[in-house]
């Protein structure tokens, strides 16, 4: 397996930083419908401090963005660390790091989103396991990403996934129990739910090596 094109992955990172990964920029900017309204001599009086102003929303500018770290990491299949189903190979891949304008870092292997991390909402020791990470060339898979790094996750990861899947198994024998209870039938036992039933029926017109039974 190839790394693949670094241009291609940074480019990939950052176009989906900028778009999609990042949340808004919020800002203030003066508001100069209401500053039209003024007379020259109102306008005067104004302070600096004292401009009417308007909370406007953007998304992140390319520019802001900025290629924090980049560098090969070698996964053990070929769903890298997003886990699932992949080849079982050795596939080394780019990881790229980008940092936003609002301090918060996304994460991508061979250019696709695994997870978004608020450096402002995290832990002292989250972030400096994140740091380490990134000095020895790191980053965990999606697994471990929301533990370690306190990251939001691009997807699930196979740990949530079968959590889900085990809870609702749990709800679903919970709620066939009390189901069972309600119309006065005995709760049957795991291992009997589990054993498939066995249908005896009578048989007729048996062959045995090619004779017919007397």
């Amino acid at each position: 397996m190839q790394l693949g094109s670094p241009i291609d992955a940074v480019a990939a990172a950052t176009f989906h930083a900028a778009h999609i990964a990042f949340s808004d920029v919020h800002y203030l900017t003066r508001d100069w419908a209401a500053l039209e309204g003024l007379s020259m001599d109102e306008r005067r009086k104004i302070q600096l401090d004292d401009y009417p102003m308007l909370n406007k929303v953007r998304r992140p500018n390319i520019s802001e963005i900025q290629v924090t770290a980049m560098f090969p990491q070698t996964w053990g299949s070929t769903a890298l660390g997003f886990g699932g189903i992949g080849g079982a190979a050795m596939t080394p891949a780019y990881t790229v790091v980008v940092t936003g304008p609002s301090n918060q870092v996304a994460v991508y292997w061979a250019g696709q989103h695994a997870y978004t991390i608020d450096m402002n909402a995290i832990s002292d020791q989250q972030r400096a396991d994140f740091t380490a990470d990134l000095n020895k060339n790191w980053t965990v898979s999606l697994n471990d990403a929301d533990e370690r790094y306190g990251a939001s996750l691009s997807r699930k990861s196979t740990k949530q996934a079968k959590a889900e899947k085990d809870k609702k198994t749990a709800t679903n024998r919970q709620a066939t129990k009390e189901a069972r209870e309600i119309a006065g039938m005995p709760a049957k036992s795991a291992k009997a739910a589990a054993k498939p039933a066995v249908v005896s029926r009578p048989i007729q017109n048996v062959m045995l090596l090619g004779k017919k039974p007397s």
